[in-house]
């Protein structure tokens, strides 16, 4: 029988998330009014948006079960397939870097949007397995990778190998232990493991003469693209490439928040855009106090998944340290999916 859906404005459960989502209207209503900007009222909108995308998500789960879950992960696939079919067909649109070098964004405005929407494709699949056995996983995992490699986005591909690694070991660790494997092998399976990507960095090191401009530019030259800021430049290279060095120019903005709009007042820092991490712009933009009731709710929601899926939620951390989606509808269906999904059964249809 279907289970009767739960109340989901209930302020018991879910007021840390109106807190936070209260802060957002307020902060970015404050600022809009003093600096006369309407960009910052457009960021206000996503956030509601997305706010009635967690509910609608929630609420469908909770009532329809495995069957709405279900019909999310048939439209995951045509999704993939409408993807690869266009990137072999060559109608899919080209994103050209200053100096020439090509990327390849199929449908989409900027190559990140479709190397994330991807991403999330087979992140909604992987949890779908999780919970409820889906064979064909690994054969749409495949389909992907040629159109994200295609996209060129450096942020993505991290996420994506964190997540698959992680897959991997959790998935080797599950037969092992019915296998009885032991310690040894794993250690020896752990060392190899660490030998291989060694070697792997070694092999792709930039020299010190390393330009990206003058290379064939592919998914490889630009992870040695960014190899290399980071061995010439440090942290502090890729802590300017993202923007990050508001925090460290305007640290009052991380107590009462700066809004989230007219990046260019910030005219210390060398980019006028915003911060490409999803925690720290959010921890800029509306101050600790906020955030922290954000993290708090989603620590709760994240409590309720299991060792597999925790896989999926690393993985699209990982990513988000580099890129700023949490905009994006599937950034928080993504890590809400367990705990909606944890009450449906095979039978619960």
């Amino acid at each position: 029988m279907r289970r009767r859906p739960e109340r989901l404005l209930q302020l018991k459960t879910e007021s840390l998330f109106y807190v936070f989502l209260a802060s957002v209207l307020m902060i970015n209503a404050y600022y809009g009014i003093r600096l006369g900007r309407g960009e910052f009222f457009k960021y206000t909108c996503f956030w509601i948006f997305n706010a009635c995308a967690i509910w609608s998500f929630c609420y469908l789960a909770e009532y329809g079960g495995k069957a709405f879950l279900t019909g999310i992960n048939r439209v995951v696939k045509v999704n993939i397939g409408v993807q690869l079919l266009i990137y072999l067909s060559g109608h899919g649109r080209i994103f050209r870097e200053y100096w020439g070098a090509i990327r390849y964004q199929g449908t989409f405005n900027d190559p990140n949007q479709l190397a994330f929407f991807l991403f999330m494709m087979i992140l909604l699949l992987y949890l779908y397995r999780c919970r409820f056995g889906d064979r064909s996983f690994p054969v749409f995992y495949v389909l992907v990778l040629p159109v994200i490699a295609a996209s060129k986005s450096t942020g993505i591909l991290l996420g994506f190998f964190v997540f698959t690694i992680l897959a991997v070991l959790y998935g080797l660790y599950q037969i092992g232990c019915k296998k009885g494997v032991s310690v040894k092998v794993w250690i020896l399976g752990i060392c190899m493991g660490v030998l291989i990507f060694g070697l792997f960095l070694w092999w792709i090191w930039p020299a010190a003469d390393f330009d990206v401009k003058t290379v064939d530019y592919n998914m490889l030259t630009r992870i040695q693209e960014k190899i290399w800021k980071v061995a010439h430049g440090g942290l502090l290279g890729l802590f300017l490439d993202r923007g990050m060095e508001k925090l460290v120019l305007y640290p009052q903005y991380l107590l009462y928040g700066a809004g989230e709009g007219s990046f260019d007042r910030f005219t210390l820092a060398s980019q006028v855009n915003e911060i490409h991490c999803c925690l720290f712009s959010v921890m800029f933009c509306y101050g600790l106090i906020p955030t922290s009731c954000l993290l708090v709710w989603l620590g709760r929601k994240l409590r309720r998944i299991d060792a597999a899926m925790t896989c999926a939620v690393i993985g699209l951390l990982a990513e988000s340290f580099f890129l700023v989606n949490y905009r994006q509808p599937m950034f928080w269906m993504i890590l809400l999916y367990g705990s909606v999904a944890g009450g449906c059964r095979g039978g619960d249809v």
